[in-house]
């Protein structure tokens, strides 16, 4: 692959960061113009993430009460087992957090109090691990 190295400011033809650019990139809504190489830091969401945030903001908006005391929680039990079943996972041994800082309040991973007796816990790693 060919390395590309841009000045601030310094303009790149459509044509030429097309040269670079993976087969997946159809799947971002990212700068055409731009080859975006930092996922890690800002990880911009493909168009099928955004696109189904979309229509649950929407669900949201049309009924707010009903959408955070009725639905929501349904939704993030069926979202739990989703994501336990392809972890091989518990889930009632599972939760979400908004960030990797908020799991700061539990246990290091490697103490046993952390899961209990068999626990696992999946750490993945990044910028906050």
């Amino acid at each position: 692959m060919r390395r590309m190295i841009r000045r601030e400011g310094e303009q790149v033809s459509r044509k030429s960061a097309a040269v670079d650019r993976s087969a997946l990139a159809v799947h971002w809504d990212l700068d055409r113009d731009v080859v975006f190489l930092n996922h890690g830091s800002f990880g911009a969401c493909p168009i099928a993430i955004q696109e189904k945030q979309a229509a649950v903001r929407r669900r949201m908006e049309r009924q707010p009460v009903r959408f955070f005391e009725k639905e929501l929680p349904s939704l993030m039990h069926e979202a739990r087992v989703r994501t336990a079943r392809f972890l091989g996972a518990d889930p009632d041994g599972l939760v979400f957090v908004s960030n990797a800082t908020d799991i700061s309040g539990f246990a290091h991973p490697r103490e046993p109090a952390c899961c209990g007796a068999g626990g696992i816990a999946v750490r993945i790693p990044g910028p906050c691990a």
